[in-house]
């Protein structure tokens, strides 16, 4: 059962409008549950952005993610740094943002490999499967034979 949930995750193509669509709506809902619990996330609010990063790589893949990336940049710069630094790259935004693009990135990166990783796993499945197949007439085509002999 797992093994068809997998091969159906897997192959089922993603409209690229809902791909994009996760992108917004997963950046959205960090940033509207980090503002909504600011005190909660007062020093952390990159760890929602990271994982609104995370959902739109996994569901969406590279492109989607990088969109989520940006606009997660964009979120973060408007609202949870002060007013005044606004659009202005002080050290310790450079830093921060430094930081959040290089962990962004790293999840990125990781989720095409998988995403690669994926791939050539069902191509080795069908293969196999291909050959368990003609294996399969090969025994039943020599049992066959073997009936017809006897």
């Amino acid at each position: 059962m797992s093994g068809v949930l997998f091969n159906w995750l897997i192959t089922q193509p993603r409209p690229v409008s809902l791909r994009y669509l996760a992108a917004v709506l997963s950046v959205i809902a960090a940033l509207m549950f980090t503002l909504s619990a600011r005190s909660l996330f007062a020093t952390t609010a990159y760890s929602l952005f990271l994982a609104a990063v995370m959902l739109t790589s996994w569901y969406g893949g590279l492109t989607p993610g990088l969109l989520a990336i940006l606009f997660s940049l964009l979120a973060l710069d408007r609202y949870f740094m002060s007013p005044e630094r606004v659009g202005v790259i002080s050290r310790d935004k450079f830093i921060h943002m430094s930081i959040f693009l290089l962990a962004a990135g790293i999840i990125s990166h990781l989720n095409r490999s998988r995403m690669r990783a994926e791939k050539s796993l069902l191509e080795s499945h069908q293969a196999l499967q291909s050959e368990v197949r003609k294996r399969t007439a090969d025994l039943q085509h020599a049992n066959d034979a073997l009936r017809r002999l006897s």
